[in-house]
């Protein structure tokens, strides 16, 4: 039997693209997930993923459940912002995507004390890296955004949170150390490392790709 987890599960498997971050999006361990993924499967006696390396894609059954569930996803949403309007509870979803996932660690336990205060409220990481969280407001498809920019725009509140400092280890002996502060200009002549997620959008890693087309010559990289 079809269920609603059954759907949500297949949605978070769509938009992560892997056993493992679908498993953390819905609460579940890997294997309940398999598990749950394997009953949903042997009910409709075919294959819902295909699975490549880490990663799986959905098949063409798979596809077609995950375009229902999205479309139950929706009126359901819609159905229980709706009672809680009628009923004068705090109640809903608040979905949140981050810009960093370096934000994991200080905020499960802020998540978890929200959920003392608002029970009723449904906590929603959005999956994925996002190198244009706010692009997702416009979209409707997250209510709050964790990031960097705070460039003024029409419809949008910004609460800062902290300062953020990005710190440079070096050698004692190094060059750059007795410097107070770094620009991307002190690299140009340093051998860059290339990380294996790179935020195309971001300004500073466009810089850093200019950078590396200079000195691309005498480049090493470490993957």
């Amino acid at each position: 039997m079809l269920e609603l987890r059954h759907l949500r599960t297949l949605i978070a498997l769509a938009e992560a693209g892997s056993v493992s971050r679908a498993a953390e999006r819905v609460h579940l361990t890997q294997s309940a997930l398999s598990h749950q993924l394997k009953a949903l499967e042997r009910n409709y006696g075919t294959a819902m993923v295909k699975r490549e390396g880490q990663s799986v894609k959905l098949t063409g059954p798979g596809q077609r459940l995950v375009a229902l569930a999205r479309a139950v996803a929706n009126e359901i949403e819609v159905a229980e912002r709706d009672l809680a309007k009628l009923s004068g509870r705090r109640a809903g979803r608040l979905r949140i995507a981050l810009e960093c996932h370096t934000c994991f660690d200080w905020l499960m336990p802020i998540m978890d004390e929200f959920r003392k205060h608002w029970p009723d409220v449904e906590l929603d990481l959005v999956s994925g890296f996002q190198p244009n969280p706010l692009g997702l407001l416009a979209r409707d498809k997250a209510e709050l955004v964790i990031g960097s920019e705070h460039k003024p725009r029409r419809g949008i509140v910004h609460h800062p949170l902290f300062r953020f400092e990005i710190l440079a280890v070096l050698p004692t002996d190094h060059r750059l150390a007795v410097r107070r502060y770094l620009t991307a200009q002190d690299f140009a002549q340093e051998v860059p490392v290339r990380l294996l997620v790179v935020d195309h959008e971001n300004p500073f890693c466009r810089h850093a790709r200019s950078l590396h087309r200079v000195i691309r010559g005498r480049a090493r990289e470490f993957l």
